[in-house]
């Protein structure tokens, strides 16, 4: 039996920005039933590449076989068609339509008939095509009512509804509670049963060690090698990826410890209407409080009440001892507050301004001058963050939707290190990151805390909450139901146990 899909020589070229640059020689060759995972630094060129597969982007160089013949779609309804679709890392769906409308985007043959859209066949289509994915997301629901992970599933069954011969799934197990990750990888399974072939990005060591059997390295949009997964150590590919030697089991040397003298920020009873009840804990200065908990028990919205950005229905915040009022981010930035959304392209950042215009964002009273911007001034701020940050970019001018992921996220952080900061809100700092881009963002906010700077970390991954936080609290069903100081060393099986 041939392979599926071959891939030689791929070249794409963005302005300033070699993507993709693989030489002639750069083969590689996957058969029925493969699964692969795509590894390399954020930048590497791994969305460029499976963009190209999916019809987003147009290779400039390079030659693609599907099943044998030369495939170039120009659009993704074209790889559509072929039988390749991908669920994108960031939101994909078209929010003003519905979900079943969603589902069929582009194939409304399906629901039509003498000329007039079906809407009652639409909707059983919806409901079948979602089937055991997710059966309890409403078909006529607006994609802009939805949560990023029910969008998320959305875009896998509107993949899987496909009968794809090719399924790409980019960094898509990072936007999951661990249940809808399980029906991730059951589908993925499924596809390989089929005898189709399945890539995905992860930068989750532990995904791509379990649920592929081939791994695909890229570095700087340079292919480096092509490594069967059993044959391999996640140290051995740390260094395959960042062209150095990046210890995997550590996240920091050693502990910060708790901070000594009085709380930073205190929160009591705080309360959110059908999100959480009575939380209540304290941070102080240079020290980290992670937040865990399953999908739903409310860590996220704690903190979007306390940079005002969800409704808080009762309850107080202290910030040094002082009670504090906040009704909008504007007056939680102006108190110190800083917050670094989970989706960050939605939330958290501009794609369409450039890296300087999105650092100075909550810094613009002090870049002021008679009134006035002053460019230079800004211009010299962006530098010295590209630089301390070590921002993969040409320069300051870069627009933010042509950076990386984890690129982008860096962006993010960049602009509250250029505030006054006081406490910085984290929902999952290194979603999408690579493992040496993490490395970098842990040093940061080490770095944050030893001069003073208090930090809540959200974190879904069990191995960031345990090793970067001084403190953890565990929300269950939107209240805290457990405690972990650093001294007590606790597990992943501890943690887990407080959450379910």
């Amino acid at each position: 039996m041939g392979h599926v899909l071959e891939i030689r020589g791929i070249k794409k070229r963005f302005p300033g920005v070699r993507a993709l640059d693989w030489s002639e020689n750069d083969v590689v060759r996957m058969g029925p039933g493969e699964s692969w995972a795509l590894a390399g630094e954020n930048g590497a060129g791994k969305s460029t590449l499976t963009h190209i597969l999916s019809g987003v982007y147009q290779k400039d160089g390079g030659e693609v076989l599907l099943q044998g013949k030369p495939y170039a779609p120009a659009t993704v309804k074209d790889a559509w068609r072929a039988g390749v679709a991908e669920v994108l890392q960031e939101p994909g769906l078209i929010p003003s339509l519905t979900v079943a409308e969603n589902l069929f985007v582009g194939r409304e043959d399906r629901f039509t008939r003498f000329g007039i859209h079906q809407k009652r066949l639409l909707y059983k289509l919806a409901e079948e095509a979602m089937g055991d994915v997710c059966p309890h997301i409403d078909p006529r629901a607006l994609a802009s009512q939805l949560s990023l992970e029910d969008q998320k599933l959305v875009e896998l069954s509107r993949a899987l509804s496909l009968d794809p011969v090719l399924l790409i799934i980019d960094e898509t197990s990072a936007a999951l509670s661990r249940q809808s990750v399980q029906v991730l990888f059951d589908k993925m399974r499924e596809v390989q049963r089929a005898g189709g072939v399945v890539i995905f990005v992860s930068h989750r060591f532990e995904e791509m060690f379990e649920h592929s059997e081939h791994l695909l390295v890229l570095k700087d949009g340079g292919f480096v090698t092509t490594r069967k997964t059993t044959e391999t150590t996640p140290d051995q590919l740390s260094g395959l990826m960042v062209g150095r030697e990046v210890a995997t089991s550590k996240l920091r040397e050693h502990p910060l410890g708790a901070a000594d003298g009085p709380p930073l920020l205190e929160v009591r009873d705080l309360t959110s209407a059908g999100s959480f009840e009575g939380v209540s804990f304290e941070v102080r200065a240079g020290e980290i409080l992670g937040i865990g908990g399953l999908a739903g028990a409310g860590q996220e919205e704690v903190l979007k009440c306390l940079f005002g950005d969800a409704p808080v229905t009762s309850g107080d915040v202290f910030l040094r001892g002082e009670k504090v009022d906040i009704k909008a981010p504007r007056d939680a930035i102006a108190m110190g507050f800083a917050y670094a959304p989970r989706n960050r392209d939605r939330e958290g950042i501009i794609l369409n301004h450039t890296i300087r215009e999105n650092a100075s964002l909550p810094s613009l009273p002090r870049m002021q001058r008679y009134g006035f911007i002053d460019r230079r001034r800004e211009e010299a701020s962006a530098r010295q963050l590209i630089s301390e940050l070590m921002i993969k970019c040409q320069g300051p001018g870069d627009l933010c939707g042509n950076l990386s992921g984890g690129n982008r996220q860096k962006v993010v952080l960049a602009r509250w290190v250029a505030s006054d900061a006081k406490v910085l809100l984290l929902d999952n700092p290194t979603r999408g990151v690579d493992v040496g881009a993490k490395t970098e963002i842990y040093a940061l906010l080490n770095t944050l805390t030893k001069k003073g700077i208090g930090i809540v970390m959200v974190s879904d991954e069990l191995p960031e909450l345990l090793q970067m936080s001084d403190r953890i609290i565990i929300l269950r069903r939107g209240r805290i139901s457990a405690e972990f100081t650093w001294e007590q060393n606790p597990t992943e099986h501890d943690i887990i146990g407080t959450m379910i």
